[in-house]
C-alpha cells in the first residue's frame, strides 16, 4: 500500500492523473476504505468532478469516524482542497477546522489553512496559527506573507530570514523549493519577472494545482501571458473547477 501510495503522489506531483487513477486503485485494494476515498477523491477533483470528490470522501468520513486520527485528519484536509476547489469556503472552513480540532501537527495542514485565510482576506489570523511552527520554511512563508499584509512591525526580520534560507538552500544544490521562492519573490519582495523565472523552472519539475497558481499569478503580475501557456493548457485539458484558477486564466486571456 505504501509504494502504491508514492507511485500515486508521484504522478499527482506530474498533474498525471491517467496514471496515478489505476494507482490509486490498487492503493485502494490494499488500504483502509478511507484511504482509497481520499485518493479517488484527489483525482476527481482535478479532473472536474469536485463535488463527486467531496460527496464521496464526506461519505467516507462519516462511515470511519474511529479511523486513526493521522488518517482523518490528512482526509479532512483532502475534503478542505476539494471544497475550495468547487467554491465552496464555507464548507472547506468546517473541514479545516475538523482536521485541526484533532490537534496533531501537520505542516501540510498548517500551510493548505493559512493559504486558506490569507485568500479570504484574513492575513490577521495567520499570525497565531503559525507563529510557533516557523521552523518550517513552508510555514515561515505563509507567515511573512502575513506580516507583510497586516504590515506587522517583524515584516521586515521575517522577510530577511526567509531570503537567507532560500539563498542556503541554493548553495547546496537544493531547487526542491522555487515554488515557495517564486511566491515570496513576487508577493513579500515584489519582483515579478524573477518571480516569473522560478515559476517556470519549478513547473517543468512539478505541476500540482499550486505550482500552476503561483506560475499564472507570476505571468499575470510580470505582464507576460505565453510564459503560462502549460498551466493554461493543463486548466483546460484537466477540467478542473478552481475558481481562484479560472479567475487568474480569464485575466491572463486579458494580457496583450
Amino acid at each position: 500500500a505504501q509504494a502504491w501510495a508514492w507511485i500515486t503522489a508521484i504522478h499527482l506531483v506530474r498533474a498525471d492523473t491517467e496514471r496515478a487513477r489505476p494507482a490509486c486503485e490498487r492503493l485502494a485494494e490494499l488500504a483502509p476504505d478511507l484511504v482509497g476515498a481520499a485518493c479517488q477523491a484527489q483525482i476527481d477533483a482535478l479532473t472536474g468532478r469536485a463535488t463527486l470528490a467531496a460527496t464521496s470522501l464526506r461519505a467516507a468520513l462519516q462511515a470511519e469516524r474511529d479511523a486513526d486520527p493521522a488518517l482523518r485528519l490528512w482526509a479532512l484536509t483532502r475534503l478542505a482542497e476539494t471544497e475550495e476547489c468547487r467554491g465552496d469556503a464555507a464548507a472547506a472552513e468546517r473541514a479545516y477546522r475538523d482536521a485541526l480540532a484533532l490537534q496533531r501537527t501537520d505542516v501540510y495542514l498548517l500551510a493548505a489553512y493559512a493559504d486558506f485565510l490569507l485568500d479570504n482576506g484574513r492575513a490577521a489570523e495567520v499570525v497565531p496559527l503559525l507563529k510557533d511552527h516557523a521552523r518550517a520554511d513552508v510555514l515561515l512563508l505563509r507567515l511573512a506573507i502575513a506580516a507583510k499584509a497586516t504590515q506587522a512591525a517583524n515584516r521586515a526580520a521575517l522577510a530577511r530570514e526567509l531570503a537567507a534560507r532560500f539563498d542556503a538552500a541554493r548553495m547546496r544544490g537544493d531547487a526542491s523549493h522555487r515554488k515557495e521562492e517564486a511566491r515570496f519573490v513576487l508577493v513579500v519582495q515584489g519582483q515579478p519577472d524573477r518571480a516569473l523565472a522560478l515559476a517556470r523552472a519549478n513547473y517543468e519539475q512539478q505541476r500540482e494545482v499550486a505550482d500552476a497558481r503561483i506560475l499564472l499569478e507570476a505571468a499575470l503580475a510580470a505582464r507576460q501571458r505565453a510564459a503560462a501557456q502549460a498551466g493554461l493548457d493543463w486548466m483546460r485539458r484537466s477540467g478542473i473547477e478552481s475558481p481562484v484558477l479560472r479567475a487568474l486564466g480569464a485575466k491572463l486571456r486579458e494580457v496583450p
